[in-house]
């Protein structure tokens, strides 16, 4: 008799250190068809020019600005001035380099390279953190983007000292002005202010 709720109180230890397992088992990493797949599917995204495909993505926020602002970038999107972006991205998903780092993370980087009509490209890397949710959707939880933005910044300034439009470096009101002055000198002798 006095063994009956040994052995209960045993089988319940036993179903609860069961369950816990179960229930808290280790995640695993995505497969790396699943990371390719995954990969295709976002150059996709980005390939198309949405800015809200690239950001079904992300596990981030939808309206996150940072995470905006690198969607507009990646996409070529305008800028909130009107402008385009001086340099296209171009991400080589074929070449990404994987790793398992632990907890269901994976890490990719990704090569990509800058490229501006007949200038000479330059190269960086896009650095993402993948996981794999609870109902089996892979999803970017970090992007590493320092060495990213800081190429790209280099880049862009190769391009504006290497190009000579005026509409990279002045705004259209800017340039009417200009207009204006070159009209106000066929009357007057200097127009000081726009004095070129």
């Amino acid at each position: 008799m006095k063994t009956k709720p040994i052995l209960i109180i045993a089988a319940i230890v036993i179903v609860a250190v069961s369950t816990f397992f179960l229930l808290h088992k280790k995640k695993s990493p995505p497969n790396s068809i699943e990371l390719t797949e995954f990969l295709f599917k976002f150059n996709n995204a980005v390939n198309s020019g949405n800015t809200d495909s690239v950001m079904a993505c992300f596990q981030f926020d939808k309206k996150n600005k940072a995470l905006k602002n690198l969607a507009n970038l990646l996409i070529g999107k305008k800028k909130k001035d009107g402008s385009l972006p001086l340099a296209t991205v171009i991400l080589d998903v074929d070449k990404a380099e994987t790793r398992n780092i632990g907890s269901g993370l994976v890490s990719v980087k990704i090569p990509v390279t800058f490229s501006h009509q007949s200038l000479d490209d330059n190269h960086s890397i896009l650095i993402l953190k993948i996981y794999k949710t609870k109902h089996y959707k892979l999803k970017i939880i970090q992007a590493d983007t320092r060495k990213f933005f800081a190429d790209y910044l280099t880049y862009e300034t190769y391009v504006k000292n290497n190009t000579h439009v005026d509409n990279l470096f002045y705004s259209a009101l800017t340039l009417a002005s200009f207009k204006t002055a070159d009209q106000l000198k066929t009357r007057y002798d200097s127009v000081l202010w726009f004095e070129c």
